[in-house]
């Protein structure tokens, strides 16, 4: 049975059926959003991420957006932590995906591990420069992939 959300505000309002792994992402959503909180971010988050791998229990639904948005933000996390090896292997399966998968909210939120890319820490780090470099690709992939369903004339 599917956990139920109340949500107020932003624009939307009302109770919502989301699945277990749903739930630890919100949870791991909104501990991100508390420098200091990265640990407990982390947990729940990747207790989000075990739950998707292991597919949708009776009733649940899965969609590869949150997936892929949740591996968005355990990377986040863990650079906050200074693990930029964990964060990379945590964000390669969005970096790899379709551009037709490839969907705004990604492109928005992957942003946030730029951000994180961007600290002190990572200033000289090859490998964080590589990273930052996939992410610049990913995104602009993401937009152009967009322009080539639009149409090229007057209808």
């Amino acid at each position: 049975m599917p956990a139920t959300v109340t949500v107020v505000g932003c624009g939307l309002s009302g109770e919502f059926a989301v699945s277990l792994a749903t739930h630890h992402y919100f949870a791991g959503d909104a501990l991100i959003e508390l420098h200091g909180a990265e640990s407990a971010a982390t947990a729940e988050i990747e207790r989000a991420l075990d739950l998707y791998e292991a597919g949708p229990r009776p009733g649940e639904q899965h969609g590869y957006g949150v997936k892929a948005l949740t591996r968005i933000y355990l990377a986040t996390a863990r650079l906050r932590s200074g693990a930029l090896d964990t964060a990379s292997a945590a964000l390669e399966p969005v970096l790899t995906l379709p551009s037709g998968q490839r969907i705004s909210p990604l492109s928005n939120r992957i942003k946030l591990v730029r951000t994180e890319l961007a600290a002190p820490i990572f200033a000289r780090s090859p490998a964080a420069r590589e990273l930052d470099e996939r992410i610049e690709e990913f995104t602009s992939d993401s937009v152009t992939a967009g322009l080539h369903a639009l149409p090229t004339g007057p209808a």
